[in-house]
């Protein structure tokens, strides 16, 4: 019989302690593939989630004041109202930490990028496997929850600029930015992180690994910068070009 060791013991405990706390959650998919649907509910009951099906927007609009540990929508059933749902989510106090996973049955860039912008955490690429969409679905809650909220900063100030790490906003003074959320995720990101430098790609890793770029991240991130820059000063965001560039937030001298 093979004997295992107090930290292999420690670490078995652990996973089945995070697996058990993942499965005490409720999911709300929004999806009018009806077989879809069924599969998407079975797959994830199976795995210990509670869900909540809703087959149109306005639908789901009408149920989200109910407290959800995520949700998982379709682009096409969203229509218009995708990139709102997202915005919505974000700055309404009550949802702004929900994770929201977008179904999609194209991916472009332009597509990424302003679903990433809006708040979406990750991308499910049509056709996909059940497996492929619990693995998912666990990386994002595990990715949440080793942030927990008790624990964890809601906001992060230095001098007159303040950042809202729940809602994604930035003000300075007390007045708001005009930042996307990416833009506040990546500010906020940095200061919490003073004085530390990081490369465009681990900056993607750290706050959007599932958000696949064919562009080189540098020009993304760098635009970014220019942007946050523009807004808070240009002493306060800090750019280092060697073999590669590489960000900071430091404090002005």
């Amino acid at each position: 019989m093979p004997i295992s060791s107090p930290e292999t013991e420690n670490n078995n405990e652990q996973a089945d302690s995070d697996s058990a706390t993942l499965k005490k959650l409720r999911i709300l998919v929004v999806e009018n593939d009806f077989l879809l649907c069924e599969l998407m509910k079975y797959s994830l009951e199976s795995e210990g989630y509670a869900v909540d099906v809703c087959v149109t927007a306005e639908e789901a609009m009408s149920v989200l004041p109910r407290m959800y540990s995520l949700i998982i929508a379709n682009v096409s059933v969203l229509g218009q109202d995708s990139a709102g749902l997202g915005t919505y989510l974000r700055q309404n106090g009550e949802t702004a930490d929900i994770p929201l996973v977008f179904i999609s049955s194209s991916e472009t860039e332009e597509g990424i990028i302003s679903a990433f912008e809006s708040g979406v955490d990750a991308f499910l690429k049509k056709p996909f496997s059940m497996r492929e969409m619990v693995a998912r679905i666990n990386a994002v809650m595990r990715r949440y929850k080793r942030t927990p909220s008790v624990s964890s900063p809601k906001r992060i100030s230095h001098d007159d600029l303040c950042v809202n790490l729940v809602t994604r906003e930035a003000s300075m003074a007390e007045e708001p930015l005009d930042m996307t959320m990416q833009e506040c995720q990546l500010l906020g990101f940095l200061m919490l992180n003073r004085n530390k430098l990081y490369s465009a790609e681990e900056i993607v890793n750290e706050l959007w690994p599932e958000c696949k770029l064919k562009a080189d991240p540098h020009v993304r991130i760098m635009s970014m910068i220019d942007s946050i820059k523009s807004q808070i000063g240009v002493y306060s965001l800090y750019i280092v070009a060697d073999d590669c560039f590489s960000y900071a937030y430091v404090e002005a001298s």
